[in-house]
């Protein structure tokens, strides 16, 4: 809880950039069981859900493994409020 989370969208095979459409915080993680298999549901506080922000791809394919270095330029294009 308290990470940020980006939503990106992909702009095409072989894009140089990708388009950040939404940022929030994770407020609450829901453990659950759903037909059989357990699953997590991540609530969010989507602080700024409408967003067009273009920013370098090179760093959004890390996007699953994270973490990010505070200071990494691309970390703060993305995540920035």
């Amino acid at each position: 809880m308290g990470d940020r989370l980006a939503i990106k969208k992909m702009m095409g095979k072989g894009a140089t950039q990708v388009m950040i459409r939404a940022v929030g915080i994770v407020t609450d993680i829901e453990e659950m069981n759903m037909n059989g298999k357990q699953i997590k549901r991540f609530h969010m506080n989507w602080v700024l859900p409408s967003l067009q922000r273009l920013v370098p791809a090179n760093g959004a394919f890390k996007a699953i493994q994270g973490p990010y270095a505070p200071d990494d330029l691309w970390t703060q294009q993305v995540f920035q409020l």
